[in-house]
């Protein structure tokens, strides 16, 4: 896993730590609506965010 995905900003002892308190955490149950496209010049910027489409019933 790469932690800079899950920390942003953070240096590498701190991603360390929230991983391991991420991890005792599993399996986490979460609602999805929308993603998000962020983009990496020099900072990571927000460039979008997308609705998922409602599933099919």
């Amino acid at each position: 896993m790469r932690t800079s995905a899950l920390a942003m900003g953070a240096g590498p002892r701190e991603a360390a730590v929230l991983v391991r308190s991420v991890e005792a955490a599993l399996p986490l149950l979460a609602r999805l609506t929308e993603p998000w496209l962020a983009v990496f010049d020099g900072a990571r910027q927000p460039r979008g965010r997308f609705r998922f489409r409602s599933p099919a019933r």
